[in-house]
């Protein structure tokens, strides 16, 4: 249990830190993008506008007390195409651009012309279309290589100390983690050790009742008193074996000692005493299954867990109903399941608490002892859990109800 508690305690602060610091990471990341990209666009906004001849004063100007500002301009590298009166295309270099080839220039000029855009980046430029000289269409070519290579790099070096981040938190976490939930763990310990204590000491008088009982049956044996008596030992009985048997399968992580098992064999022989209670209480009782179907599990588990299903069915299901009781391939897992109509129809709330300990859908029945104490789903569900199988519960259209268990075919 403390394994899997660590496991589950482990995943939990993982995947919440690792929420936390990439959206932490990715805010940083859009906010540096947009304000890069802002900045682009007013840059090459200013010198479209200017025609690419920026004087001092006029950078001054625009700039005004931002000295950031005013180096981004003076050290923008740009260039402006524009089309010749003989069709050719005129290259301008302007604010410190490097030679720009003829060739170049013409595939920038078709990709920025091609996207159908006025404005926008392709390779490592941002282009602005613009009017000039007389209506001339005019292109303004700004280079961003070094806002592109910085936002990159701050993408590349964020994603990296998230990462290292992320493994070193894990690492932290995995050597916490023990004595984080070591209160937990504690508590959950003494609850279990009440449990089995309780129930070990309850075994001593329920023998001393039962013994007294028997006893007092040789004189008077047909005395009503004795003999409910004596069953109601025996339901506590059975009630406290039963608890034990869970407090037990609560403390171990070890999964199921497993063995090839003939599931379909291993259905008819544990159904069969209940195909004879049925037709007692006038059901109909039908065993279904797969031939072949094999599964790797706890014979002796497994057989408690189709009966707890059985006797479920048997005794919840009215007079003159049809109990159904599975057994077949489904993937790579073999499923178990009953199919009956219960006394009340049961909602999704009642269903999806069948498993839970102590519970009973039907109040009615919830006073009559006869009926159990709510614990047998618990344990098939406990005993489903060690063999790495699942458990669900619902209704059908046709009002009936299934409870479904899946285990690993073998």
């Amino acid at each position: 249990m403390m394994h899997n508690l660590r496991l589950k305690f482990i995943r939990i602060a993982m995947a919440a830190l690792a929420a936390t610091v990439l959206l932490i990471a990715a805010a940083i990341n859009v906010m540096n993008w947009l304000n890069v990209r802002s900045e682009i666009r007013e840059t090459a906004s200013f010198l479209a506008e200017s025609d690419g001849m920026v004087s001092p004063e006029r950078a001054n100007e625009w700039a005004g007390k931002n000295r950031h500002r005013k180096n981004v301009l003076t050290q923008s590298v740009y260039f402006i195409a524009r089309a010749g009166r003989n069709g050719s295309l005129q290259i301008e270099r302007q604010g410190r651009m490097e030679a720009v080839s003829q060739e170049d220039a013409t595939v920038l000029l078709e990709q920025a012309a091609a996207s159908g855009r006025e404005s926008g980046f392709t390779e490592e430029y941002f282009y602005q279309r613009f009017s000039s000289r007389g209506n001339t269409v005019s292109w303004l070519f700004l280079n961003c290589e070094s806002y592109l290579t910085a936002s990159r790099n701050l993408l590349l070096f964020s994603g990296i100390i998230c990462l290292f981040g992320i493994l070193f938190s894990l690492l932290v976490v995995s050597l916490l983690s023990r004595k984080a939930i070591q209160p937990f763990v504690r508590n959950e310990q003494k609850q279990k050790r009440f449990v089995t204590d309780a129930s070990h000491e309850l075994k001593a008088p329920l023998a001393v009742i039962s013994a007294n009982m028997d006893v007092l049956a040789l004189k008077d044996p047909d005395n009503p008193w004795i003999n409910g008596t004596r069953n109601q030992v025996s339901s506590m009985r059975n009630l406290v074996e039963d608890m034990v048997y869970l407090s037990r399968a609560d403390e171990t992580d070890r999964p199921a000692e497993k063995k090839p098992l003939d599931l379909k064999q291993l259905l008819l022989e544990t159904a069969e005493p209940y195909q004879a209670m049925a037709e007692f209480r006038n059901q109909s009782f039908h065993c279904e299954a797969e031939d072949s179907l094999r599964v790797q599990g706890d014979d002796a588990a497994l057989r408690r867990v189709v009966a707890i299903l059985c006797d479920n069915a048997v005794k919840y299901t009215p007079e003159n109903g049809a109990i159904f009781l599975r057994a077949y391939a489904a993937g790579r897992n073999a499923v178990i399941e009953t199919e009956n109509p219960p006394v009340q129809p049961l909602t999704e709330e009642d269903c999806a608490r069948l498993f839970d300990r102590f519970y009973r859908a039907d109040e009615a029945r919830s006073r009559d002892h006869q009926s159990g104490y709510g614990i047998g789903l618990s344990i098939a569900q406990a005993v489903i859990d060690r063999h790495g199988g699942s458990t669900t519960a619902g209704m059908t259209a046709g009002g009936t109800l299934i409870i479904r268990l899946t285990v690993p075919a073998g």
